[in-house]
């Protein structure tokens, strides 16, 4: 979802998106907080803007276009960019592999 800001009365559309663009706002926006809460990748505060339905961030969006959101550096990349391995230090890795395998440590 691409808007300029979120409002409460988003939050249905909000919940049901990959992922979260919005022009204005900051790490405390709603939008921002909304996606942490929800687990939803965000990028907020972008330069652009919305006309007729499109997008321009730095590029032309259209609606069936594919975007990237990377939340964490807060980058958009044109296209469908594949993940790269998770930045988990050696520790988190091997807490999240005795919780998968049900083991209490």
């Amino acid at each position: 979802m691409i808007a300029v800001e979120t409002t409460p009365k988003l939050l249905p559309i909000m919940k049901r998106c990959a992922a979260l663009v919005t022009l204005r706002g900051g790490v405390t926006s709603h939008a921002a907080v909304v996606a942490r809460e929800i687990g939803t990748p965000c990028t907020v505060g972008v330069d652009g803007r919305l006309e007729s339905g499109r997008a321009y961030l730095g590029t032309e969006i259209r609606e069936s276009d594919w975007i990237t959101v990377d939340g964490d550096a807060g980058a958009l990349y044109a296209g469908d960019v594949s993940v790269e391995a998770d930045r988990l230090s050696a520790e988190e890795r091997r807490l999240r592999e005795w919780e998968a395998a049900g083991e209490e440590r």
